[in-house]
């Protein structure tokens, strides 16, 4: 949400600013192709793990781009990150979860996402009016997805007979 506004602050225009996230979010696109491939050769759980640390590096990227020259390390490092762990945070739930559970899994999953996606924002928007960047906004979006990128190393797929009754 606020990285055109964290490029204006350094020194790039909103317009050239806007393009920058336009091209991040064109070589997403492309890159969930690759995830998707890669999570078919790969355990999901190890792709996840390194293409969210890759999109944390390209979240500190972003408080270095001070130029247009600077922009494409950045639009390729989130860009990877960012589409990549895309489609491998889908398999992975239904893998481990299967058909049954999927559309639970998924919609419980995306609370905690919700939740951090409306609160991300406005402590950002906080920390900025405190410390007059969005350095340390972006530093702490980063360090929490990197955490919990780590987590996803030990993540194990579930046994299925945990999920029956003792009844069937």
């Amino acid at each position: 949400v606020h990285l055109i506004l964290a490029l204006k602050d350094q020194g790039i225009s909103v317009q050239t600013g806007a393009w920058i996230w336009g091209f991040t979010l064109g070589f997403s696109g492309l890159s969930q192709i690759l995830g998707g491939w890669i999570g078919d050769k790969v355990p999901k759980n190890l792709a996840l793990c390194f293409f969210g640390c890759v999109q944390a590096v390209g979240v500190v990227m972003a408080t270095f781009i001070t130029s247009v020259y600077s922009a494409p390390i950045f639009v390729l490092i989130f860009g990877l990150g960012f589409g990549a762990r895309m489609p491998l945070g889908t398999a992975i739930k239904g893998e481990y979860f299967g058909r049954k559970a999927f559309g639970k899994v998924l919609g419980l999953s995306m609370i905690p996402m919700t939740l951090l996606m409306m609160a991300g924002p406005l402590v950002a928007g906080k920390m900025y009016d405190v410390y007059g960047s969005y350095d340390g906004a972006f530093y702490l979006l980063a360090a929490t997805a990197f955490i919990g990128s780590i987590g996803f190393v030990f993540a194990k797929k579930p046994n299925p007979m945990d999920f029956q009754s003792n009844n069937t």
